[in-house]
């Protein structure tokens, strides 16, 4: 990403999306739509890790992207 501003609109977006999940998750009741929350809140982190990856270009933040998408993301909420 060539242009900070936009990258930084980008993140706040995702910072906005990890706050309301998060909050959410504190006011939902029932766990089915608790893990749901969770997962979206996972999705987002690992895309904000990954944003800021592209920002900086550093390899070890797309490996952790990759690490968040797969055990919070994907493996956690299976079971």
């Amino acid at each position: 990403m060539n242009n900070w501003i936009e990258a930084y609109f980008v993140i706040d977006f995702i910072s906005a999306g990890l706050l309301l999940t998060a909050v959410s998750m504190n006011a939902l009741k029932r766990i089915e739509s608790c893990v749901k929350a969770y997962t979206l809140n996972s999705w987002l982190l690992a895309s904000l890790i990954f944003v800021i990856a592209l920002m900086n270009g550093e390899t070890h933040l797309y490996a952790a992207a990759g690490i968040t998408v797969l055990s919070k993301g994907i493996l956690i909420p299976l079971f």
